[in-house]
């Protein structure tokens, strides 16, 4: 059987005690096994969605480490993808990709799973004022979850003002439901007076600069 490191075990605390919470730790510290160990220690069925190249090494290599937990890969058909959703047991952990998971949403709530781990959280991004449909499944489904953990290394890639939709899935409490509001109070336009009649440059989130006169 596995040791877990002292950070790690930590870790499993952290998550019995605390329904929704970020798991930021950098790669290779051992996020993976430290959610699996979570799983196995508070029992409810459990969707994680994971990149692909994850899908099958570090989830399912990890599982082994983890007797408790009944791990199913659901990806492929959509026919073989709820054969494996189907009549999930308390030490279920089924493990599938964004895209897959946006097609079956609607069944992992039907069958009640009642945790949703992110890996790879950073991928949950939206356009500044409105989410695309991967997050919007992701919204859907955690907001009916009783648990949600989100696992990244870093989870704002290209600005912090990424990590108004990942926050958002995870717990809408924490910055609220509106992304311009986030916006507005945590990140002040840019502005430069470039001439006499007071032009104003304001640089958006997303990078673009809009003109814009000074009344």
């Amino acid at each position: 059987m596995i040791v877990l490191m002292p950070h790690q075990s930590e870790g499993v605390r952290i998550l019995r005690d605390n329904p929704r919470w970020l798991l930021h730790w950098r790669m290779g510290t051992g996020k993976t096994l430290t959610v699996l160990k979570h799983c196995e220690d508070v029992l409810m069925p459990t969707v994680v969605i994971a990149p692909a190249t994850t899908l099958r090494t570090a989830w399912t290599n990890d599982a082994a480490h983890c007797p408790g937990v009944e791990l199913r890969v659901a990806r492929g058909t959509s026919d073989y993808r709820a054969q494996r959703i189907c009549r999930p047991n308390e030490n279920t952990v089924v493990v599938t990709t964004h895209e897959s998971f946006r097609r079956d949403v609607n069944r992992y709530m039907a069958w009640k799973y009642r945790r949703f781990v992110i890996d790879e959280a950073s991928k949950i991004r939206g356009q500044i004022g409105r989410p695309n449909v991967s997050v919007e499944a992701c919204m859907k489904f955690a907001d009916s979850c009783e648990r949600v953990v989100l696992m990244s290394g870093k989870l704002a890639p290209n600005g912090t003002y990424e990590c108004f939709w990942p926050y958002r899935v995870m717990d809408k409490s924490v910055f609220g439901t509106m992304p311009w509001a986030f916006y507005g109070r945590y990140f002040v336009p840019k502005v430069t007076t470039v001439n006499k009649w007071d032009v104003v440059k304001e640089q958006t989130p997303d990078g673009a600069t809009i003109d814009r006169k000074k009344l």
